[in-house]
């Protein structure tokens, strides 16, 4: 293994500061940095082992393997779903995950809209989520109520160029609409590469060998993201960030819905929720099923905590 300083640098009072390759210490042999390298995210290794910011041109924003990370993945009836909204002009998306019973984010399904208002598209995704995620039934043949928790962009707040009103209420006017209540929606404001890393840092194997991550086969739509759809810009000279991916007007939508799912549950803080009352009353609800002691409550068996999706 090659042993080098990485990075020496000067400061302005002659005190010359150099970073130490792990190859320096003993105890950081090859069979060592083959086996962490295999369980970490590319980038994450490079940022923390090789100290190496860079982004190659072109790259996937996040590293996935077909025959571990692609599923055939079913939705758990009785079981919190989780759905995400990006607001992207005339091109907005939705995503639909469910955490599973072996803490495994679980990524169903996907949708970009096409030259259509935020009112539009939420109306018609929610009326196509009715169709493929329909109240289950227990071993009684007894209907399961599908619960949802929802999050978005945060700057959906903002007033938008020739709207009447914001990307938020719009959505929540198109759930008024259909289901006569207010849609329970939590965002949080943090940095997108805090929002990456929460995303990356579930995809490698974990000690049981799975990785914390699965994507449905039947959703091209994010496997063909996961793959490169999602990537950095391919031309530096572009003008485009290169910390950021590239804006394709496509795949980055739903995985940008995704991260607000992540930055919400995976992070500790204090999402910014617009509607508390009917945040408070789903919690509510679950934790009346939590404490429920008739056994004939189909959600008995789940619980509170694993109705929602926390550990």
């Amino acid at each position: 293994m090659e042993c080098k300083i990485l990075n020496p640098q000067t400061t302005r009072r002659g005190i010359t500061v150099v970073s130490l390759h792990y190859g320096l210490n003993p105890k950081y042999d090859e069979e060592w940095a083959r086996k962490t390298r295999a369980s970490m995210d590319p980038d994450k290794w490079n940022q923390e082992y090789e100290i190496s910011y860079l982004t190659p041109d072109g790259q996937p924003v996040i590293h996935v393997e077909p025959a571990i990370h692609f599923r055939d993945i079913e939705p758990i009836a009785g079981k919190v779903l989780w759905r995400g909204w990006d607001f992207g002009y005339r091109a907005p998306a939705c995503v639909v995950t469910q955490m599973n019973m072996k803490d495994q984010w679980c990524w169903y399904w996907a949708i970009v809209g096409e030259n259509e208002t935020t009112y539009n598209f939420g109306k018609r995704v929610m009326e196509l989520c009715d169709a493929k995620f329909p109240p289950g039934k227990d071993d009684r043949n007894r209907t399961i109520e599908q619960l949802w928790l929802d999050f978005c962009d945060p700057h959906g707040v903002n007033a938008t160029e020739n709207a009447d009103i914001n990307s938020i209420d719009a959505l929540q006017a198109a759930h008024q609409d259909r289901y006569r209540k207010r849609m329970s929606l939590r965002w949080a404001r943090i940095k997108f590469e805090v929002g990456i890393s929460l995303i990356r840092e579930r995809l490698p194997l974990r000690n049981d060998g799975e990785p914390g991550i699965l994507i449905s086969n039947a959703c091209e739509l994010l496997k063909e993201g996961a793959l490169g759809g999602y990537h950095f810009p391919d031309d530096r000279k572009s003008g485009e960030h290169p910390e950021f991916p590239a804006k394709d007007g496509h795949y980055i939508h739903p995985f940008d819905a995704l991260r607000y799912i992540a930055v919400c549950n995976f992070k500790t803080h204090t999402p910014q929720a617009m509607n508390t009352k009917d945040w408070d009353a789903l919690e509510q609800r679950l934790e009346h099923i939590h404490s429920s002691h008739h056994t004939d409550d189909p959600f008995q068996r789940f619980g509170i905590n694993q109705l929602a999706g926390v550990d």
